[in-house]
Parts: C-alpha cells; structure tokens; sequence
C-alpha cells in the first residue's frame, strides 16, 4: 500500500476503552514518523469529519486515509498497512474473508469493556504523544 498522507491519515477511536487506549499506544510507539494521527470518536475533530452513525455507535476503530473511511476489520488491517515492518505482516490479515474478520471484530468489540476496562474519561496525550494526536479546536 502507497505511504498516507499524515495530513488525511486520522485513526479515531473510542477514548474511554482500555483496549483502544492500549492500541494506541502502540500506535504512538511503533509510529516514529506520526504517519498516523489519533482523536477520540466522542471529540470535536470526529463530529466534524465522520458521518453521524460512526460517533454515536463507539463499536469500531475508525480510518480516515486519503478521504476514505474505513471501519472494523478493514481499519485495523489498513493501519498495521501503514507501520514498519514487521508489524506490517499484520495486513496478512486482508486475504481472510471479510465476514470472518469483522465476526471476530464484532465479538471482541462487544466484550472489549468487559474483559478490558473502561476509563472514567477520555485519554489525553502526554507532552512525548501530543505528536500524535489531532489538535482538537
């Protein structure tokens, strides 16, 4: 896949969520160039820029990438698409059935506070993550 522009490369997320949360930071630690910025699905920036199911349902990571948008499995797959390697072997995950993806997608999302935790407010970055993260207006 051709690099993003950093400009339209947006990974909103749920910023309540311990396995989102912990996502991203891996995000911000595999990432050195920021290709990738993160927000929060519940901020000002995703209201803006998602279509209005996307920010009221919090079920799936979200990609913006070059003006499209991507969800669930496809958004996962897209952003290991985006890393160095060898976290880039994750896009192996593509030639599954989608189907098959976003079941297990589904299934882990439904659980996902459950098994991992939820935050009793969204994440802020630290002063070294702020590179990452969309400055919210």
């Amino acid at each position: 896949m051709k690099s993003a522009d950093p400009q339209s490369t947006i990974l909103f997320f749920d910023g309540v969520c311990n396995l989102c949360n912990s996502f991203i930071d891996f995000i911000v630690r595999t990432d050195s160039k920021c290709v990738i910025k993160v927000t929060s699905l519940q901020g000002p920036t995703a209201k803006a820029l998602l279509p209005e199911p996307l920010v009221v349902d919090f079920q799936s990571v979200v990609l913006r990438l070059n003006g499209q948008i991507y969800v669930a499995s496809e958004a996962v797959w897209r952003v290991f698409s985006l890393l160095p390697y060898p976290y880039r072997l994750a896009t192996l995950m593509r030639f599954l059935p989608t189907p098959l993806r976003d079941a297990a997608y589904r299934l882990v999302a439904r659980y996902r506070y459950r098994i991992f935790g939820i935050r009793q407010t969204c994440r802020l970055p630290t002063p070294a993550d702020k590179a990452h993260f969309v400055n919210e207006p």
